[in-house]
Parts: C-alpha cells; structure tokens; sequence
C-alpha cells in the first residue's frame, strides 16, 4: 500500500505529484483492474511472440535465427501508490530480456544482474561467432559488456552489476541506481540513500542505507556511483542540454511547425520487386509460406 508521507522517500513524494496521484481515488478493486489489463497485455505480446516464432521455424529460419526479447522500462501497477515508471523499485525497473540462439548456446537462466546496455555488445558478439568476421571496434566506447558467456553458463570475471540512470521527471538531480547481486543501491544529491536487499527484500520495504552492519557495503557502493559520474557535474550538463533544445523548439514554431522527430526514409527501389534484383531468389524469400521448389527447365 501507499506509504505514509512521512514514511516516503522523497522521490516517491516528488512522483506522487508528478502524477497527481491525489487527484483521484483509485479503489483496490480499481487496482486489480488495472493489473489484469496489464497481464491482458502481456499475454497479447507472448502471443504474437509465439506467432513470429513459428514463422521463423516453417521459414526453416530458426535455428539460424538469434532473437532478443526486451522492454524499455516496467510499470508501477498502485504498488506503493504509484503508477507508471520513473523510479527504481523494482516494479518499475526490471524488464524483461530473453535470448534464443540455438546456434550458440542451449536454454537456461542468468541470475547475474545485466542491462539493457548489453544488448548491443552481445548483438556484435554473437554475430562475429557466426562467420561474419571480428567484431567491429565501436566509434564511441560502449558501457555493457556481451552476455554470450553468461547465456553459456560461463560467469568467471563477470561483474554482475547494472548501472541505471534517471534524469526525467519529478527530479531536480541526476539519480544514479547500481544493482549488484541482490543489492541495489540508490543515491541522489539531495535525497537519503536507499539500500536494498532483494533476496531477503523483494517489496523494498526495508532501507538497509541505516544500518551500521552495511556501513562498509554502502562505503563501497559510494565509491562506485562517484567514480562512475559527477553528479553535479552532470546536472549542469543536463540544464545546458536544456537550454538548447528549448531554443530549437521555439524556432521550430516560428511559421510552419516542424516536429524535430527523426523521419526515416525509405528507399522504394529495395522495397519492391525491380529488375536489378534476383528476381526468384526475392520472390522467394518475400513470400510466406514459401512457394513449393521448383527446377525451371532452362538455366
């Protein structure tokens, strides 16, 4: 249930109006609907998911095929009073990230905390296995690591650790959020720490950041989360970065509106069957299900 005001972290207060949470009453019953209108989505993707999967096995691209499952964020569903994202409990946090390579390792589970960060690095990895060559050097350096190993069952050296950062809503400070093992540390200039446990913790009910049993844990962590940035070095960033992009957004109203989105553009001359293409080998492979073989009688 929502905690007490004076129970809350500040980040959670800051949230709660963000979201004007008050500017409703949400009844348990309401609570419940909404969660099984989430579940209802859940499994309207699993099902889809099960549907491209069977496309690629009658394609007999499966085997071949290596498929990453993930989400950007998770939602907060009234756990604690909130709703949406924007924190890091875990409701909120944790995504889903599931990966099939039959070609490279067998199924399993991965206890190690890992990232969205490491999609790409496995991606490069997993590719420079199947023949097309070493792994090109990235221009700008990556944070994640590859995860092949760990799908292999190998966790030597591994660091089991995800590094998460906030710079959104309901926040005047950088918010950094490091998960090693079960810990999962949080610190923001201006807010207490937060230290939890989720072995013994899940729900996040007990803030560990007090206890002098964890005093070294919590030195460490600190340790950590200021080697990997200068927050207030990062908030003057962000308020620069700010600056620009509202001066951009007032001269793209000047006259015409012109939303700064990315257009992709599309090239029609692959996207359609054209004479500088091989013709059978494209009308093959475009169509689903595949035509049944056949031996022309000239070459």
């Amino acid at each position: 249930p929502r905690p007490a005001a004076a129970d809350n972290d500040p980040h959670s207060l800051r949230l709660e109006k963000a979201i004007a949470v008050d500017a409703v009453d949400v009844s348990e019953q309401e609570i419940r609907d909404a969660r099984r209108a989430y579940y209802g989505n859940v499994s309207y993707v699993d099902d889809w998911v099960g549907r491209l999967m069977t496309t690629l096995a009658d394609c007999g691209l499966d085997e071949s095929t290596t498929v990453i499952f993930v989400a950007d964020h998770g939602d907060m569903l009234g756990e604690r009073g909130l709703w949406y994202k924007m924190s890091f409990y875990e409701w909120s946090v944790r995504v889903p990230l599931i990966i099939a390579a039959p070609q490279h390792f067998g199924p399993g589970r991965v206890t190690q905390a890992v990232s969205q960060v490491d999609v790409t690095p496995t991606l490069m990895d997993l590719a420079s296995q199947t023949g097309a060559g070493e792994a090109p050097r990235p221009i700008d350096p990556l944070d994640g690591r590859s995860l092949a190993a760990l799908c292999r069952g190998d966790t030597a050296g591994d660091p089991d650790l995800a590094v998460s950062e906030y710079m959104a809503e309901a926040t005047a400070a950088p918010i950094l959020m490091l998960r090693r093992g079960p810990l999962k540390y949080t610190c923001c200039p201006g807010d207490p720490e937060q230290l939890f446990d989720l072995a013994t913790d899940p729900d996040e009910l007990s803030n560990l950041a007090g206890d002098p049993a964890k005093a070294t844990v919590l030195e460490d962590f600190r340790a950590q989360a200021a080697a990997h940035w200068d927050a207030e070095d990062q908030r003057q960033k962000v308020i620069a970065d700010q600056a620009r992009r509202r001066f951009i957004g007032e001269a793209l109203r000047q006259g015409r509106y012109t939303p700064w989105d990315h257009q992709p553009q599309s090239n029609a001359a692959d996207q359609y069957t054209r004479s500088h293409m091989e013709l059978t080998a494209f009308d093959y492979e475009s169509r689903f299900p595949r035509p049944r073989p056949f031996n022309p009688r000239w070459s």
